[in-house]
């Protein structure tokens, strides 16, 4: 999931999981489940579990085995727990 262009993504008692990104053909990855790519977009999580996401990206082209968080961008995590994420380069 992208959060752009000044969204906000509110996740609250909620768990996000079992989620892989591995897209080909893009130039770089970001992600296994969230990504918060542009300024003023914002990711707000309370008691939210994130277990077993994964980013497959080739050649250190990504980062973020659940989450990706951009500069600009708004994060606010509180009382999340993160299982078994996994940030994978070729």
């Amino acid at each position: 999931m992208r959060v752009d262009t000044g969204a906000t993504l509110l996740l609250f008692d909620d768990e996000v999981s079992d989620n892989t990104s591995s897209t080909t053909g893009a130039t770089f990855f970001e992600g296994g489940a969230i990504s918060v790519f542009d300024a003023d977009s914002t990711l707000r999580a309370t008691r939210t579990v994130f277990r077993n996401n994964r980013l497959d990206a080739p050649q250190d082209h990504g980062r973020g085995g659940a989450v990706a968080v951009h500069g600009g961008t708004n994060l606010f995590v509180e009382d999340c727990w993160f299982d078994t994420n996994h940030a994978e380069n070729d």
